[in-house]
């Protein structure tokens, strides 16, 4: 007997009942045949076992559908049994067409196991497809009327899920007088977008402009969320921004001008002329410096000071890091960073991160004030991890110096030297740790202060007041450096 094969209609079909290209479906194909009994020995052969039985293949690895084979001679129908239906006829929407199920039937020679015409083969071919579920009807148009307009609302019912109602306005005539097709009256597209923060409590301040918050909105097909044209999604488009908080009035004062994170305010705070404040009146800036950019070119970077102008780098020119967030400098970096007033004292800070790798056995040279009779004070990283000042009041002796203990080595610091005229101060992360005699000296016009050569560190920024910060500007400008670097 030849090999007895029990095969099954695969097809793909939509929710509807509907064929589609096998490429519409995921995944594999499923198998569409299976051997039931290999063929046997030939008939008379030393070889054929004593027993003509049919021994069953092994391969499968579910159980599949009986195959019926139509009783009388060869050759005869072969066909499956109908697959169990579970399919509730009663939860299908409008509009669905008829839902079929169908299954392969063969005309066969029983004894080779091949197809033949199917004129080979008598009585009536058994059916091949069966109805499950029978089309449903067309949906009706529900209206109800307001009792206090004279508008119709509509509302349709034929969407199948994942789908969505056209609006009233792009509804086709036909969707508008009962029948509901769903390529005519639902869309397959929809809106995305964000809901809306919490709305905060504003800020009463003077001399604040609106808040503004905006969010994206955009047309996705609602399988698979490709991006549409904003012309396929039904309706109109949600707001893309709101306003948060309204401007408020103008200050009459500087007392309650807000500066921006690169500022001070002005103590005691001036009037503001003909009631209207701006940040030159209300607000001081430092001198000189910069804080990296991601944009930020490695030859020169912008004086974001009072002063402006161009800063630029001399030597070896510094890498930027992935990102833009800092500088990183090899120790043959060095920078002109202008020269403050010595009348008023003045503050220099730096925001750092010393090379782990980087230690040697003598100091590195961080900032360094050059005048024309020599230098007048430095700030310098010791080979123990130690940032220390040296302040030369008076060439002919030797300079005096402090030390901070803490330790510093591959973190984030903010160092800050600040000098008041009398003394000098070193201030780590906004507290003071050790103090010495002023470093300003009568003869210290044309001096400059220095990012000097020699440092092999991360650098974010520099800044150079004209004037000692008091304590309170010293915290205010330490704060705004703890989120300057991405963790």
């Amino acid at each position: 007997l030849g090999e007895l094969k029990e095969e099954r209609a695969v097809q793909c079909m939509d929710c509807n009942g509907r064929l589609l290209p096998d490429c519409s479906c995921a995944g594999p194909k499923p198998a569409t045949a299976t051997v039931l009994c290999p063929a046997t020995s030939p008939c008379g052969s030393p070889l054929a076992p004593a027993s003509t039985t049919p021994v069953p293949t092994t391969t499968a690895t579910t159980a599949a559908p009986s195959t019926t084979v139509q009783a009388g001679p060869s050759p005869v129908w072969v066909y499956t049994a109908w697959m169990t239906d579970r399919t509730n006829c009663h939860a299908r929407r409008c509009g669905e067409g008829a839902l079929v199920q169908e299954r392969p039937v063969l005309c066969k020679d029983l004894a080779s196991g091949r197809k033949l015409l199917e004129s080979n083969c008598t009585g009536s071919k058994p059916e091949t497809t069966r109805i499950l579920c029978p089309a449903t009807a067309p949906c009706q148009l529900a209206t109800s009327t307001s009792t206090t307009t004279t508008t119709t609302l509509s509302s349709l019912t034929c969407c199948p899920k994942g789908f969505t109602l056209k609006s009233p306005s792009e509804l086709p005539l036909s969707c508008r007088q009962g029948t509901c097709e769903v390529e005519t009256c639902c869309s397959m597209a929809k809106w995305v977008y964000d809901d809306w923060d919490e709305t905060p409590e504003c800020d009463q301040s003077c001399g604040l402009a609106e808040q503004i918050q905006e969010r994206s909105v955009s047309c996705q097909a609602i399988y698979g969320g490709e991006l549409l044209n904003d012309a396929l999604c039904s309706g109109a488009a949600p707001s893309r921004q709101r306003s948060l908080c309204p401007a408020t009035e103008p200050c009459a004062s500087c007392a309650g001008f807000v500066c921006g994170d690169d500022a001070l305010p002005v103590l005691p705070p001036p009037p503001c002329a003909d009631g209207v404040c701006e940040s030159l009146q209300c607000c001081r800036k430092f001198l000189s410096g910069f804080h990296t950019q991601p944009d930020a070119s490695v030859l020169a970077v912008a004086n974001e000071g009072h002063r402006g102008g161009t800063l630029k780098f001399q030597g070896e020119a510094p890498q930027l890091s992935d990102g833009g967030h800092f500088f990183q400098l090899n120790g043959e970096t060095s920078m002109d960073l202008l020269t403050p007033s010595v009348h008023n004292g003045f503050t220099a800070l730096v925001y750092l991160r010393p090379h782990a790798e980087a230690w040697v056995d003598k100091e590195q040279e961080v900032l360094v004030q050059k005048g024309v009779d020599g230098d007048l004070w430095k700030l310098v990283l010791t080979p123990m991890k130690q940032f220390r000042i040296y302040s030369f009041k008076n060439a002919m002796m030797s300079p005096s110096s402090c030390t901070c203990a803490s330790v510093h080595e591959a973190v984030w610091s903010h160092v800050m030297v600040r000098d008041n005229s009398s003394r000098m101060d070193l201030v780590i992360n906004g507290k003071s740790c050790c103090g010495t005699s002023s470093s300003v000296r009568t003869t210290s016009s044309g001096s400059s202060i220095w990012l000097e050569e020699g440092l092999q560190a991360d650098l974010h920024s520099v800044e150079i007041w004209d004037v000692a910060l008091n304590d309170q500007d010293v915290e205010s400008v330490t704060r705004r450096y703890h989120k300057a670097i991405p963790d």
